[in-house]
């Protein structure tokens, strides 16, 4: 698991004139006495393993790293498949673990269940590796909210299940109540859950009395929720629907209502979110929150850790540029953050790559592109040569934000 560095600045304080560093050179590339350098006092720097190539015509769709760093799952449209990464680092065959179509997972929740965007509310356990559905009847599209909440779309019910996914209840609109349609719900409790309309987040309460539920829109412009946090007590919302890119806002539930949370409450890259197209996937199982930003190929990573979220975004110098088939996650990292897979080389939509690295800690100050800079990083002048993965000395100039 992640660390805290050990690094100090040796002389001049942070940032002050005539500080040194001493540091690593985590760039992919030599630097030279004089160059202008990023520095980081923490970095997950990569090391490529494996590159392969599929082509979607078998119906793969892309590639996730759920938590285990043994394990890669595939998307295909027949089910859902993982295959082992063994110990030389080959790839073994992906076989079918879960029988279901299209089996898009777009959120892990803090039960280690996937949710998935399909219509036969489906999810499938990562702890016990067990997938199931509630899919009655040919017909009805079912949305699955959580292990125990499905939606069915046609009706605009929800249903409440039981462990062996038997029906406990069933909740109609209110009189005088907005439905609940087909996009991305969250449960906050057994009464209270968090939707879109497509347009406006919405609050919807479940009344067990007379088995209805109301949904009352809230300021708040959202095309889709694309995760939850409880333990930060943090809802995400984006303006684009689940297989987009778009931009991102956070809330936090008061127990009555939605607050937005101010970026200025946010590390730096979770905060830029907010005004910059990304990518986004939520684990809440393993507390890790990862985006993309595909102008620049930044990959942002955060981790919540003893009630704060802390920077883990991979350093990754000669990132391949992102496959075009946009509705799966571009990358994603293990549990114990020793691991991560990339999509990449897609063409023309017909292939798709995956890519395995691994993931070193480096405790003390490193060099590192530009874009792997984060709130925490300095700026600061090679005081001598340094090939890659060498360490060095450099002066530094100051914070970069």
């Amino acid at each position: 698991m992640l660390g805290k560095t050990n690094a100090t600045i040796s002389s001049g304080g942070s940032g002050g004139g005539g500080a040194t560093i001493q540091a690593v050179n985590k760039t992919g590339a030599a630097i030279a006495s004089g160059d202008k350098v990023w520095l980081n006092p923490y970095a997950l720097t990569a090391e490529q393993i494996y590159v392969g190539t599929w082509s979607t015509a078998d119906g793969t769709r892309g590639f996730q790293m759920i938590g285990n760093p043994n394990k890669v799952y595939s998307f295909r449209s027949s089910g859902l498949y993982v295959a082992t990464i063994n110990e030389d680092n080959t790839l073994s065959s992906f076989t079918k673990i879960f029988n279901v179509s299209s089996p898009y997972i777009w959120r892990i929740d803090e039960n280690n269940d996937g949710i998935m965007d399909n219509i036969y509310g489906a999810y499938y356990n990562f702890s016990n590796d067990t997938g199931k559905m509630y899919y009655p009847a040919i017909g009805p599209y079912y949305y699955r909210i959580n292990r125990y909440f499905v939606l069915h779309s046609n009706a605009y019910e929800i249903i409440k299940l039981d462990d062996e996914q038997n029906v406990v209840m069933t909740y109609t609109t209110a009189p005088g109540s907005s439905v609940v349609a087909k996009n991305s719900i969250i449960a906050i409790d057994e009464t209270t859950l968090i939707s879109s309309s497509g347009t406006y987040l919405q609050i919807v309460k479940l009344n067990n009395m007379d088995s209805t539920y109301t949904a009352t829109n809230t300021p708040f412009q959202s095309t889709s929720i694309v995760g939850y946090f409880p333990q930060a007590n943090m809802i995400l919302a984006s303006t684009a629907d689940l297989h987009g890119s778009g931009l991102l806002k956070c809330y936090r539930w008061t127990g009555e209502t939605l607050e937005e949370i101010s970026p200025d409450e946010l590390p730096s890259g979770l905060a830029s979110c907010y005004t910059i197209n990304r990518k986004v996937f939520c684990n809440a199982y393993t507390n890790t929150f990862t985006a993309f930003r595909r102008d620049e190929k930044k990959l942002i990573a955060y981790q919540y850790i003893n009630g704060q979220w802390v920077d883990i975004s991979p350093v990754i110098p000669d990132l391949p540029d992102p496959e075009s088939i946009n509705n799966v996650m571009n990358f994603s990292i293990s549990n114990d953050n020793t691991r991560m897979v990339y999509h990449a080389e897609a063409s023309k939509g017909s292939l798709i790559g995956l890519r395995i690295y691994n993931l070193t800690s480096v405790n003390q100050y490193a060099a590192v592109p530009y874009l792997s800079t984060n709130s925490d990083s300095v700026t600061g002048y090679a005081a001598e040569d340094a090939a890659t993965d060498a360490s060095f000395t450099a002066n530094v100039a100051g914070k970069t934000s």
